[in-house]
């Protein structure tokens, strides 16, 4: 989330951005009330990262920067891209990747994605542990290495209302991240065109075989389908899907479509 102030010479109002939205408050007056707004200012020059809405799980050591998934755990990953992927959306899921080391093999490197879910849907982290464990792993489809669920944005609002000016429920989300092998570029960095149909067809076949399993996964473009570049990549691999975030269970009645809206 992002704190914000939008101050003339009598009034000023706090904003809170976040994955569901802006919540604000009502009008202070700066000088019948200053001791508000001396509380309001002196809160956003905390020197507290996390308080100001910054992930610290990614933070700086000397001139290199890591995530460290738990505060105080001896395992941490080097960040290799320190210009991440992200969305350009206020509102909706904030989509934002890394490139890691993988500490445990030197010289390979991890995917680490961050997002906010709406609880109404299935976890991404469901249906790769059910790929992963249940059935096997399934060629053509990414690796889960670690996952985990964190905040949820009803504590970041303190009990604030998930409604719109028009009585609209607005979805609660939940943060988490997952960590997957890095394979490679998406599809449309093909080198030659031969690795693009090799690439292409597993990744078909991939499809084919999660349907076989009662998944869907209901997001394919070029960007969620990648080049395997890895050395152990053959036949059935040579083409990955990732991003689960919109897939589902062929048995599922609801559709969940409004809840992920982005702006």
């Amino acid at each position: 989330f992002v704190y914000g102030l939008l101050l003339t010479e009598k009034f000023v109002r706090l904003f809170q951005f976040d994955r569901a939205g802006c919540l604000f408050s009502g009008r202070i007056h700066i000088h019948r009330d200053a001791h508000m707004f001396v509380k309001l200012i002196l809160a956003l020059s905390t020197t507290d990262e996390a308080k100001l809405g910054f992930d610290t799980r990614i933070h700086w050591e000397d001139q290199d920067l890591y995530f460290s998934p738990k505060v105080g755990e001896a395992v941490k990953y080097k960040v290799c891209n320190v210009k991440p992927f992200h969305r350009h959306t206020i509102r909706g899921r904030g989509t934002t990747c890394w490139v890691v080391e993988d500490p445990d093999d030197k010289g390979s490197r991890l995917h680490l994605k961050f997002a906010w879910r709406t609880l109404e849907r299935v976890a991404e982290s469901v249906f790769l542990e059910y790929i992963n464990i249940e059935c096997g792993g399934i060629p053509g489809v990414s690796e889960l290495r670690r996952c985990e669920n964190t905040e949820q944005i009803t504590n970041l609002r303190h009990g604030a209302t998930f409604k719109t000016r028009q009585g609209k429920l607005v979805s609660d989300r939940q943060y988490y991240y997952i960590l997957q092998p890095f394979y490679g570029p998406p599809l449309e960095m093909a080198r030659s065109v031969l690795q693009l149909v090799e690439a292409f067809r597993d990744i078909i076949a991939a499809q084919r075989n999660l349907a076989l399993r009662g998944i869907v996964h209901r997001d394919i473009s070029t960007r969620n389908m990648l080049l395997n570049e890895r050395l152990d990549a053959g036949v059935g691999t040579r083409g990955i899907l990732i991003d689960f975030d919109m897939a589902k269970f062929i048995d599922r009645t609801t559709s969940g479509e409004s809840t992920d809206v982005r702006t």
